[in-house]
């Protein structure tokens, strides 16, 4: 490839993605001739949310997923987050994003929460579903356009039968078919 792009978290928060995409080939095309629908390697969804639920002392066993692992994080003895999958072709982290913005200082989406309807207190939590470049490739997605035509369907595998949060009931043992937790 002519260029390899990473587009940052704090410019699509600002615009739409196809702006920026469409903003970026124009810029590689000043370089030489380049890809009209520029290829994807990886692909990170999110959703931020405040909630009252007490997030650290979700039990594991609550958890159902077909990640090969789940960790927890801490920081100053506070529970963090979640990690389900790390380093495999898709993973998962539920974590405390108003806790990453004091280290990282990523402070612009103070105004986007803001807009939201954030007090400018309360915690904001991120649950991310990563996407690596192989998993991409078995569901036939490699370009931006193909991207944007399934983020609702990877959205729904993702927390839809990938990962789930649920309630544990005692009647049976198959986790599987415990009910989903409210929140999720």
């Amino acid at each position: 490839p002519l260029a390899y792009v990473q587009v940052s978290s704090e410019l699509l928060s600002h615009m739409l993605p196809e702006v920026g995409v469409e903003g970026l080939s124009q810029v590689i095309g000043e370089l030489g001739e380049s890809d009209a629908n520029p290829m994807v390697s990886r692909v990170d969804l999110f959703a931020d949310f405040q909630t009252d639920l007490d997030i650290g002392a979700i039990p594991r066993h609550a958890w159902v997923t077909q990640a090969s692992g789940i960790d927890t994080y801490s920081r100053g003895g506070a529970f963090t987050g979640w990690v389900f999958g790390a380093g495999s072709a898709m993973s998962a982290r539920l974590y405390d994003k108003t806790a990453e913005i004091r280290k990282s200082h990523k402070t612009y989406l103070y105004d986007l929460w803001r807009r939201s309807g954030w007090d400018g207190e309360s915690k904001v939590w991120r649950l991310e579903f990563q996407f690596r470049r192989e998993l991409l490739a078995s569901y036939r997605i490699s370009t931006f356009s193909q991207i944007l035509d399934q983020l609702g369907g990877l959205w729904l595998g993702a927390a839809g039968s990938w990962l789930g949060l649920t309630l544990r009931d005692p009647d049976d043992t198959n986790r599987a078919r415990w009910p989903l937790h409210p929140i999720w």
